[in-house]
């Protein structure tokens, strides 16, 4: 388990013996040691070997990505995440996606702000170029928490921060439903918590999204969700009624029961492509908690044919729950369940769902440094990856959840919000991972899964060793036309679309371009696979160039993508709010 693969024999049981050095076996969390003490079942030659050589950049990996460039160690070709000078002014929150054509970012702390800002960009703009050749001059792209990792969030022009605009307005009734009005840069938790504490309690419910700190606009433009395989999930279902301020800084209203449904469908889910929404009603409704269990299931489960009539194995797997997600682990053939139901009983004091909260203790380690080398070498060694693989699925079934302030919780009461989501550990965005998500249509689900599995162990022996491969659920509905999720095509209205997420790690390869193909190669496959052969569609704020291109190559949207580029046609004739993403859509 060195920087080179570690030295394997084979032993005469069919299992395999790895022999450790004791500086390397020093780094190992006890997890880990168990695992190879109770054997491995033999590691088959992988389709395609590694490139030759040591593994790359294995002591780099402990500091590159920590947002200061170590200058003993780390250069801009080796490390450009900490090293680039001059840093971009815009990258996401993890630092994988770097904007650097951003030339200024504005943060307007109100709606008249906004407007300003952008009427004086405009003037600038038009002063400058004296000529008709104004919208060549004017780029402009909102942003939110930067919680995206695609190239949706960037923009050669000026980047509109919505982060101060983040006043919750209060309560209104519109038609029957009860609406909270909040700002664009209101974070998820923070709208949850607000509707806790009144007067009766209220929530978003199963439209929440797992990541507590999204800014609420940018979650609805991205096609962000919950997860319930019979409740609406997608948080674009929520809106009822926006405000856009657009590129001349004009301010429009629009809501679902006015506004035609095709213009309706496009200002929801709209990557950020029609204007600057900075304000949103959503629906909302009363509180309720939940019982919340953890399980461990043998894949064979997952892989088996549905019976009583249901999509696939993975509908039956959560039949009975009101929120429910799964974690595949390919490689240790183990799939860890997390079911709720709603009750009636009281929340337990500290309960929550902890999956975006795990230290480096919870892996055994004593600095984030050192998962980052062992993630490291497990890039290059696909053999040590399932070891950790196995590892980290222990510590998944086991630290999931949280009661009194501790880990180790397999069933727990609480508040639906600190079930549905997750507050974010600042150690999560020191091990750097890349989510690639795609929702696949409930009819092609159970061929979905079967062919993940040939690819990801048959095929290629690779391994999902940070949180496996998340599987959540999302009744299609008819709220967007970008939503990846949304109706149309091979997306039934009603049916239960399931959501195929695997947050990768980002190996540090910047100066190993072999390297760096050669491990994302498995992931890759898999979902263009995904995309070509079912029709599945990416999530927005999520995935890498490669994704999108199939998907607009496969035509997944249909017709959708033809009625999104008449919004952009009334909305945004002079393209101020387009960028190189818009094309990656294959708009125009």
């Amino acid at each position: 388990l060195s920087a080179s693969s570690p030295l394997k024999t084979q032993d005469p049981q069919g299992g395999v013996l790895v022999f450790c050095d004791a500086a390397t076996t020093m780094l190992m969390p006890a997890l880990l040691v168990h695992v190879l003490l109770l054997g491995l079942s033999t590691v088959p030659e992988e389709e395609g070997l590694p490139p030759d050589g040591d593994c790359p950049n294995v002591e780099l990996a402990s500091t590159c990505w920590n947002r200061q460039c170590e200058q003993a160690k780390e250069t801009s070709t080796n490390c450009p995440v900490d090293c680039t000078v001059p840093q971009p002014l815009v990258s996401s929150y993890n630092g994988v996606t770097h904007c650097n054509e951003v030339v200024a970012v504005e943060t307007p702390t109100s709606v008249e702000h906004l407007q300003a800002l952008l009427r004086d960009e405009a003037d600038a703009a038009g002063a400058a170029a004296g000529t008709a050749d104004v919208a060549s001059r004017r780029r402009f792209k909102p942003i939110g928490g930067l919680g995206s990792v695609s190239a949706a969030i960037c923009t050669a022009g000026t980047a509109i921060s919505t982060r101060a605009l983040s006043a919750i307005r209060g309560l209104e009734t519109v038609g029957d439903e009860r609406a909270v009005r909040v700002e664009a840069g209101v974070e998820i938790g923070a709208i949850n918590q607000w509707l806790s504490e009144q007067s009766p309690p209220l929530t978003l419910g199963y439209r929440t999204p797992l990541y507590a700190k999204s800014t609420v606009a940018g979650a609805i433009a991205t096609g962000s969700h919950g997860s319930s395989p019979v409740h609406e999930a997608s948080l674009s279902s929520s809106v009822l009624a926006l405000q856009l301020v657009d590129h001349r800084g004009r301010l429009a209203n629009y809501s679902r029961a006015s506004t035609p449904p095709a213009l309706w469908k496009a200002l929801t889910v709209s990557a950020g492509l029609l204007g600057v929404v900075c304000v949103l009603v959503l629906k909302v409704q009363p509180d309720f908690n939940l019982a919340a269990t953890v399980d461990t299931l043998g894949v064979s489960a997952l892989l088996a044919a549905a019976t009583d009539g249901h999509a696939s194995a993975a509908h039956e797997l959560v039949a009975g729950c009101s929120f429910g997600q799964m974690h595949w682990f390919p490689s240790a053939k183990k799939v860890v369940r997390l079911c709720a139901v709603e009750v009636s009983s009281a929340a337990e004091l500290g309960a929550r769902n902890t999956i975006l909260s795990f230290s480096a203790l919870d892996y055994g380690f004593s600095t984030v440094g050192e998962v980052t080398q062992l993630y490291q070498r497990a890039c290059c060694d696909r053999s040590l990856a399932a070891i950790v693989e196995a590892g980290g699925s222990v510590t998944v079934a086991e630290s999931y959840l949280a009661a009194n302030e501790t880990h180790a919780a397999s069933a727990v009461v609480a508040a639906n919000r600190h079930i549905i989501s997750s507050e974010p550990s600042p150690e999560i965005v020191s091990v750097l991972n890349v989510d690639l998500s795609v929702a696949v249509p409930q009819q092609h689900v159970a061929e979905a899964l079967a062919l993940a599995s040939t690819l990801l162990q048959e095929k290629y022996q690779a391994s999902l060793f940070q949180v496996g491969m998340f599987l959540r659920f999302i009744k299609v509905d008819a709220s967007s036309h970008l939503g990846f999720a949304a109706a149309g095509g091979p997306f039934a209205e009603g049916d239960v679309a399931v959501v195929f997420e695997m947050p990768v790690t980002q190996p540090i390869f910047f100066d190993a371009d072999e390297w760096q193909s050669w491990y994302i190669k498995p992931y890759q496959e898999l979902i263009e696979a995904l995309i070509m052969r079912f029709g599945a569609r990416c999530h927005l704020a999520k995935n890498v160039d490669w994704g999108f291109l199939a998907q607009r190559e496969a035509d997944v949207y249909g017709e959708a993508l033809a009625e999104f580029q008449r919004a952009i046609e009334l909305l945004d004739p002079e393209r101020a709010f387009q960028n190189d993403f818009s094309t990656l859509l294959g708009l125009h």
